[in-house]
């Protein structure tokens, strides 16, 4: 038997939270986390087995909400499990506020759900979800659940498995895991670090751990901690951990060796692959005229692989039992177990033996634990005049005796079908050289404008992922896939008359030929050009970052040859740059260019030598990859009819000033290949170039993703031009609160106040996050103090603030006289929306406050009554967000007067048009003071009848009014048939407030599929 592990259902927690380290050991002082999204305060989670396989898991969790994001996450409690044979059960759910108040949720809400890969082949997967949304969430407050999962039936009778792991990704103060098995029943227990404390009870054998993990993930000390992990060289097991996958922290089986495993799984298989009368005719069909046992076998593994239909759901997942051999070949589809299944049945009807092959791709395997656990995937082996073939038809377009990369080097348990099972490793290479070859051939003109002939050749793991991508797309739109494929490898120009190989021909390798046009590409200001050569793949080393983990380089042997052809304009000539040649014992470069004739010519070739680069090579590889210039393409200078070229700096360098502003424009276009290129060489010339390092921190996040980096970037920018604070302030404050260092924030915040005090939107922000800090009083100082300073004393956001950080603070009168002097000033919509919800969740003046929300709603409604759908749709966007804004401001305000059943209105049908936290808030908080369910479930979809020879997915901008769709226009240059009619026959009536003669414009789409159509509303 084998129980979902629980610790699935603490995952989500790990998305909200940097990485953090597994601690074990004394108790340590107590400390807030007050900059933590979430905290686990404790966590227990048992498992109880008996003899025959059955069993039952509980888990008790209590986490401390501290986000927005840790509130979206865990408002709805979910739980795995597998429907035929488990059973859930909630035990409690309930919150508990600061103020020691408690909400309970009635474990009668549960809802079941199948998960996504049971809704796309429920013949093959019973994996559900239980989820119980939790009524009346809000952060600071405190979650605390308990569920219980009965395993009704085994999936392996009188054998159990199971791992766990404790968090690591988030604070948890206290975790407990427990497992009790029959006394004297053989168990192996495995544990990675920390042993159990075991003992007997009655007639169960106990096993305990405990865990903490206290190293906090956000804030400032947690950014420390990483840039100090950052300079720790790594060790092997990270090196492993990284590369293969975390072994769990602790794991159990009854199965006492890897030819136990086997021999269950063959007993699983033996019935399934024997040949019927079907199965042994097609096998005579597919092998007609093949002589000699490969052929057979490239025949029979081709036909599996490309005609049977796949269906990606992994081993375990449901069941671990195939289908019968006959009804995978009636249905023409199969998961991985079954397209093995029927291979190695069409393989014994030609006479010809095969082995299972059970191994887990991107799982670790662990020796130690035999166990079904270890294992996520289903392939082939068998013997072919002597040698060793492993197959996997899983990948449909993979070519013969090819093993996808996450496949090949692993560990695998080969189950013969009668020899004892045995474990061995994958290949660790393809069958073949790996190679990619690039030909472009082509003409610029005078304006820079150029046109080609590209011919791309891939052989290797490039080329699988490709041929896939081509063959689930039909040959009409080819020229829409090369188009993206090109867009992907920095190529910004466009593509067309596409010629692709057959995906399902693998004899050979897969070749794209396309024809291509670049307008202005390079420097063409500059009349600098860059040859048309494949984008180079291999990983740069940032030397600005410590050297502590080896380099991944891909398949060794692997080469790249690119060749390009450019035809100039008669009567230009050309300046080329030095040839490249550059070994390491990792890889080669070699790059030349020659002109002749009036055609420049560039070649380039890379081999990749050693699959890795361990961390004492990496030096002499960044010296290799600096000398190469690795991944930037050196200009190519042309000579306007015979003309000499401006020296301009170093050669190949444009002006300083022009070398950002092309990094600026390449950012734009999101060319950041080229963006870093331009900016590498302005670093070059002038380290404290005006908005240079503004451009490269912003590179670093898009790219990288690196924070830290970008706010030292940042600081330098600050540091070279501090003239230029109003610009720069903001991004600080930006990003720091984003990487969670508020008080860093705040100190910014102060220090641009003191430079500008005339600067209304710095005070505005302090106030808003001291009063997020519980400092109310503090806040209303600063807005106060700030007051007389600020250039516009009636800056309507800072006045805002300030009468609500004057009320927070018990200053009510003052903030009540802020406040309706703002409102009186108020002239747009949307300022008096915006003063109208402060003054309404503040309960101030609540009957002039929903006069003046209905005033900004009559006002907003008279602009939308009179759309066509003809205008900017960014506009009508703005102005139906701005609706719906003002829908949830007038039911907040409605609800804080008391009328419920007019506000539960303008609620519905804001949630309806935005399922935002603070919408969801609003319901739930309606609900509570009805002693009602919350009104959260949202009907979208609309069926629109028989797809009648319609196909595909069309976009429309629509006009809603009184919950019906008034007039559609497509969004597109590919509208279906009659679609006006099928949107108008649609109804939604949650889409706008009842009795409400507002319209708003709405994303719509008409999807046609399986012969019928339906209207999806955009959220």
């Amino acid at each position: 038997m084998h129980l979902l592990p629980l610790s699935a259902s603490l995952g989500v927690l790990s998305c909200l939270c940097a990485a953090g380290a597994l601690a074990q050991g004394p108790t340590q002082p107590a400390r807030s986390y007050a900059e933590e999204s979430v905290v686990v305060e404790r966590s227990d989670t048992s498992y109880t087995f008996a003899a025959d396989g059955m069993g039952v898991r509980e888990q008790s969790l209590t986490v401390r909400i501290q986000s927005e994001a840790a509130l979206r996450a865990l408002g709805v409690v979910s739980i795995p499990y597998a429907g035929n044979s488990e059973n859930v059960e909630f035990l409690y759910a309930r919150v508990h506020r600061p103020d020691g108040s408690v909400m309970n949720t009635s474990t009668e809400d549960a809802l079941e759900m199948p998960v996504e890969v049971t809704r796309q082949a429920p013949f093959y997967s019973d994996l559900k979800e239980k989820q119980l949304p939790v009524r009346s969430l809000r952060v600071g407050d405190t979650l605390e659940w308990k569920v219980r999962v009965t395993r009704t039936k085994a999936e392996a009778p009188g054998q159990f498995w199971g791992q766990e792991s404790f968090s690591q990704d988030v604070v948890a103060l206290d975790e407990t895991m427990e497992l009790y098995v029959p006394a004297g029943m053989y168990v192996n227990v495995w544990s990675k670090k920390a042993k159990p404390v075991e003992s007997t009870e009655g007639s169960q054998h106990v096993y305990r751990w405990s865990s903490k993990q206290l190293e906090a993930t956000a804030g400032k000390e947690a950014e420390a901690a990483k840039e100090a992990k950052k300079k720790q060289v790594w060790t092997a097991e990270q090196e492993k951990d990284d590369e293969e996958g975390k072994l769990p922290d602790v794991a159990w089986t009854t199965f006492k060796s890897w030819e136990d495993v086997g021999a269950w799984y063959r007993g699983l298989l033996a019935t399934r692959v024997v040949p019927d009368a079907e199965v042994q005719a097609k096998a005579a069909e597919l092998t007609k005229g093949k002589t000699g046992d490969e052929e057979k076998v490239k025949a029979l593994y081709s036909y599996v692989a490309t005609q049977i239909r796949y269906i990606g759901v992994a081993l375990g997942v449901g069941r671990y039992q195939p289908h019968a051999a006959a009804d995978i070949l009636s249905n023409q589809y199969g998961d991985c177990k079954d397209k093995h299944t029927l291979l190695a049945s069409l393989l014994a009807a030609s006479g010809i033996q095969s082995d299972a092959v059970l191994i887990g791709a991107g799982i670790r395997f662990n020796p130690d634990v035999p166990s079904p656990s270890a294992f996520n995937h289903l392939i082939t082996h068998l013997t072919v005049n002597g040698q060793p073939v492993w197959l996997d038809t899983t990948a449909e377009v993979g070519p013969y005796r090819v093993l996808l990369y996450i496949l090949r080097d692993h560990q695998a348990l080969v189950v013969p079908p009668e020899d004892a099972a045995r474990v061995e490793k994958t290949p660790a290479d393809l069958p073949f050289a790996t190679e990619q070859t690039w030909d472009a051939k082509g003409s610029l003109d005078a304006q820079g404008v150029s046109h080609s002939r590209l011919t791309i050749t891939l052989r290797g793991d490039d080329e699988i992922a490709v041929r896939a991508a081509f063959r689930q797309v039909a040959p009409a739109q080819y020229d829409e896939l090369v188009q993206k494929l090109v867009a992907n490898m920095g190529y910004e120009g466009k593509s067309s008359n596409s010629e692709v190989s057959r995906p399902e021909d693998t004899a050979a390798p897969f070749k794209i030929s396309f024809d291509y046009e670049r307008e202005k590409a390079g420097d063409w200001d500059n009349h600098q050009i860059i040859p048309q050569l494949a984008p180079v793949e291999l990983g740069k080393i940032d030397e600005k970052e410590p050297m502590v983990r080896s380099l991944l380089l891909g398949m060794a042997r692997r080469v790249s040859i690119s060749h390009s052809e450019m035809k100039i304009p008669d009567g230009w000539g050309a300046v080329l740059p030095e040839a490249v040649h550059a070994k390491s014992a990792y890889a080669t470069y070699d790059e030349s260019y020659r002109f002749e004739k009036g055609t420049v010519y560039s070649e380039r070739r890379i081999e990749v030598l050693k699959r890795r680069v361990p961390v004492e090579g990496l030096k002499e590889y960044a010296k290799w990859a600096k000398d190469a210039d690795l991944g930037n393409e050196l200009y190519i200078r042309l000579r306007p009819n015979g003309a000499a070229v401006a020296d301009v700096g170093a050669a190949g360098d444009s002006p300083m000033d022009a070398l950002v502003e092309q990094a600026r424009k390449a950012i734009v276009k999101k060319d950041f290949k080229q963006a870093q290129q331009f900016l590498d060489r302005a670093e070059k010339l002038s380290p404290d170039e005006e908005n240079m390092w503004l451009l490269q921190g912003s590179l670093v996040m898009i790219v990288r993703g690196k924070k830290e980096d970008a706010l030292a970037d940042f600081e330098k920018e600050l540091k070279y031009h501090p003239e230029n604070f109003k610009r720069i302030y903001p991004i600080l404050v930006r990003v720091q609160v984003e990487m969670g260092l508020k008080k860093d924030a705040e100190e910014t915040l102060r220090t641009w106040m003191a430079k500008d005090p005339s600067e209304s939107g710095a005070v505005t922000q302090l106030m808003g996050m001291l009063l997020e800090d519980g400092d109310a009083a503090g806040a209303m100082a600063a807005g106060e103090s700030a007051m007389p300073h600020i250039a516009d004393p009636k800056a309507t956001p800072f006045l805002i603030e300030l009468g609500k950080v004057q009320v927070k603070a018990g200053s009510t009168d003052k903030g009540k006289a802020t406040l309706e002097a703002v409102l009186k000033d108020a002239q747009t919509p949307l300022a008096i929306n915006n003063v109208a919800y402060v003054m309404g969740d503040l309960s101030v003046d609540l009957p002039e406050v929903e006069a003046s929300a209905r005033g900004a709603l009559e006002k907003l409604s008279a602009i939308s009554s009179s759309w066509t759908l003809d205008e900017d749709p960014a506009q009508m966007r703005l102005t139906s967000n701005s609706i719906v804004a003002t829908w949830d401001t007038l039911g907040w305000i409605l609800f804080r007067e008391g009328k419920y059943d007019e506000a539960a209105s303008y609620l519905k049908a804001a949630w309806f048009a935005q399922e935002s936290a603070e919408e969801r808030g609003h319901m739930e908080q309606l609900a509570e003071a009805r002693k009602t369910k919350p009104e959260l479930d949202i009907v979208r979809r609309f069926p629109a009848g028989a797809s009648d020879g319609r196909s595909g997915v069309g976009e429309y901008r629509l006009l809603i009014q009184k919950g019906k769709i008034i007039k559609v226009k497509s969004s597109d240059n590919k509208p279906l048939a009659k679609a006006e009619e099928a949107f108008t026959k649609a109804s939604f009536p949650d889409a706008t407030p009842a009795g409400s003669q507002t319209v708003v414009m709405r994303t719509g789409f008409l999807n046609c599929h399986q012969n019928v159509c339906e209207v999806v509303l955009e959220q």
